[in-house]
C-alpha cells in the first residue's frame, strides 16, 4: 500500500515537472496550429492529461518534449475536425431557418414530418440513437463514432 502511494507520488512529480518544463513549448504550438482559440488551455491539459495516463507508453529513447508535442498535435487535429462539424453544422441550421415555410400548408407538412421522425427515433434502441445522432447531426464516419461511443 505504502509502494502504490509512493509510485503514484512519484508520478504524479514526474508530469508536474514535464508541465513546468514543456507547458509553454506545448501551448505554442496548439496556438500555433488552431490560432486563438477558447479552447487552448484546455487542449494544453488535456495534453497532460493523456501524457498522464499513457506515460507507460513513453519510449525510453524518445524525447518528452517530442512526444508531448505529438499529443498535443493529436488534440489539435482532432479540434480542427470538431470546428469543421460545428461550423457546418451552424450553416446547416442557418440554411434550414433561411428556407423554413411560409405558408400553412407548408408548416403542417414540416410539422408532420418532424412527428414523423420523432416518433421514429423513439423506437430506435439507446445504442442505435446514438449512432444515428453522431452520424446525421455531427456528420461523423464509423471509425470516428465507434471511437467516440468506445
Amino acid at each position: 500500500m505504502v509502494g502504490e502511494a509512493s509510485n503514484a507520488n512519484a508520478k504524479d512529480l514526474r508530469i508536474c515537472t514535464a508541465f513546468k518544463e514543456h507547458s509553454a513549448i506545448v501551448r505554442g504550438l496548439i496556438e500555433r496550429m488552431i490560432g486563438p482559440d477558447p479552447f487552448v488551455d484546455d487542449l494544453v491539459q488535456e495534453t497532460f492529461l493523456i501524457a498522464l495516463i499513457k506515460q507507460g507508453n513513453l519510449r525510453k529513447k524518445s524525447a518528452l518534449r517530442t512526444w508531448l508535442c505529438g499529443i498535443a498535435l493529436n488534440l489539435c487535429r482532432h479540434q480542427f475536425r470538431r470546428n469543421k462539424r460545428q461550423k457546418k453544422l451552424l450553416d446547416k441550421m442557418s440554411r434550414a431557418a433561411a428556407e423554413s415555410p411560409r405558408t400553412p400548408e407548408e408548416v403542417m407538412a414540416t410539422t408532420q414530418e418532424l412527428a414523423y421522425a420523432k416518433n421514429r427515433a423513439r423506437k430506435l434502441s439507446t445504442k442505435q440513437r446514438e449512432v444515428f445522432v453522431f452520424h446525421e447531426l455531427f456528420e461523423l464516419e464509423g471509425q470516428e463514432i465507434a471511437d467516440a461511443l468506445n
